[in-house]
C-alpha cells in the first residue's frame, strides 16, 4: 500500500519516523508544502484550497491513501477535505478516538490550531498558542537559548501534563523534557503512530520514503539526516 503524508514542513517526517520505528518501513511519498509554511496563520478558505491541491496531487501520483499529519490542516478543514475525495484521507487527529488526558494538562499548538477550538471542545483542556515554535523547527533550531527563553516564557508553571499539537513540536520533546523534567508529554506525532499501527497491522511493509517540496528547503536534507531513517529516502 502507498501512503501519502502531507504536512506544511518538516512536521510529518517526525510521525513517519514514529510510524517507521513502531512497524517498519513503509512506502511514503511526502508532500512538505514550503511554499506555503506556516499554515497556523492562514484562514480556512485559503486552507481549504491549499490542502484540496496538495491532496489532488499526491492521489494523482499513484498513492492510495493519504494522511494530512498537520494539527492545523486536521482540525479545521480536515472532514471538508474527507468530502472531497473517493480515496481514503486519514487526518493526525483521528487518534483520538480512545484518548483521555489526565487532569491539570495544558495544550500547545499553533495560531490555526488553538483558536478552532477543536482540541479544547474534544479534550477539555486549556490550550495556548506558540507559533514560534514550528518556525524554530523548521529551520533546525531544537534546542539552545532561544528555543529554551520562548518556552520559558510561554508555559505556565503550574501542570502536569502537556499535549503537543503540532508535529513540528515533537523535535522538541527533548528541551521541553528539560526544563520541564516532572511533566508527563503527550506528543501526538507519538500517538497517532500508535493508532497507525493498529490501524495497519497486517500491511504489507517494504519501500521508500519520497520527499517533495512544494518551495525551498535548504535545511531538509540536514533535517532528515538527523532523523535516521532505516529506510532509502531521496528527494525528488
Amino acid at each position: 500500500m502507498k501512503f501519502g503524508f502531507y504536512d506544511s514542513g518538516i512536521g510529518g517526517l517526525m510521525v513517519v519516523r514514529e510510524i517507521v520505528e513502531r512497524i517498519g518501513c513503509v512506502d511514503v511519498l511526502y508532500l512538505a508544502d514550503t511554499a506555503n509554511f506556516p499554515y497556523g496563520d492562514k484562514g480556512k478558505d485559503e486552507l481549504l484550497r491549499i490542502g484540496k491541491r496538495n491532496l489532488r496531487f499526491l492521489f494523482e501520483s499513484g498513492v492510495d491513501a493519504v494522511v494530512v499529519a498537520c494539527n492545523t490542516l486536521s482540525v479545521t478543514v480536515g472532514e471538508s477535505l474527507r468530502r472531497e475525495f473517493e480515496k481514503p484521507v486519514i487526518l493526525i487527529t483521528d487518534f483520538l478516538e480512545n484518548f483521555q488526558l489526565p487532569e491539570n494538562s495544558i495544550l500547545i499548538g499553533t495560531k490555526g490550531t488553538v483558536e478552532s477550538g477543536f482540541y479544547q471542545r474534544r479534550l477539555g483542556v486549556k490550550a495556548l498558542a506558540t507559533p514560534k515554535l514550528a518556525q524554530f523547527v523548521e529551520l533546525g533550531v531544537w534546542e539552545g537559548r532561544e528555543v529554551e527563553s520562548y518556552l520559558g516564557e510561554t508555559l505556565p508553571d503550574d501542570f502536569d501534563s502537556i499535549i503537543l499539537a503540532c508535529t513540528h513540536y515533537t523535535a522538541l520533546r527533548g528541551t521541553i523534557k528539560k526544563l520541564k523534567p516532572n511533566v508527563k508529554i503527550f506528543d501526538v506525532s507519538e500517538l497517532f503512530a500508535e493508532y497507525f499501527a493498529l490501524k495497519f497491522a497486517n500491511m504489507k511493509l517494504g519501500g521508500e520514503i519520497r520527499i517533495f517540496l512544494t518551495g525551498s528547503g535548504d535545511k531538509y536534507p540536514e533535517i532528515v539526516s538527523a532523523l535516521k531513517f532505516p529506510c532509502p529516502v531521496k528527494f525528488l
